[in-house]
C-alpha cells in the first residue's frame, strides 16, 4: 500500500487495537489462574469477537454465512472444553486449575 487511505488505517486500527487489545486483555487473567493448554481454544474468540463488534460498531452485516461460522466456532470451543469423564465416573472440567502437588 503506497498510498493508505483513512479508511485503509481505521481497519487496520480497529484489527490491530480493537479486536485483538480486547482478546488479549480478557486472556491475560486466565492464563494466571488455568493451563495455557486448557485455554488454548479460547484464543479463537477472536473471530467471534470480530463479528461481532463489527456489526455494532461499524454496522457490517451479519450474513448467514457470518452467523453460521460464529456458531461453528463457539460450538467448537463448547467441544473442547466440556466436561471429560474420568475412570472414576467423576468428570472434571478441561479449565479446572491445576491441583498443586501435596
Amino acid at each position: 500500500m503506497a498510498d493508505p487511505r483513512p479508511l485503509d488505517l481505521r481497519g487496520a486500527f480497529y484489527q490491530g487495537v480493537i479486536v485483538a487489545g480486547f482478546n488479549f486483555a480478557m486472556n491475560v487473567r486466565p492464563l494466571q489462574l488455568y493451563r495455557p493448554s486448557a485455554l488454548a481454544a479460547w484464543s479463537l474468540t477472536t473471530p467471534i469477537f470480530g463479528v461481532l463488534v463489527s456489526t455494532a460498531l461499524v454496522g457490517d452485516p451479519l450474513t448467514p454465512t457470518l452467523l453460521l461460522s460464529t456458531v461453528t466456532v463457539a460450538a467448537g470451543i463448547g467441544l473442547t472444553t466440556r466436561r471429560c469423564r474420568a475412570s472414576d465416573g467423576r468428570g472434571q472440567p478441561a479449565l479446572t486449575p491445576p491441583v498443586p502437588p501435596r
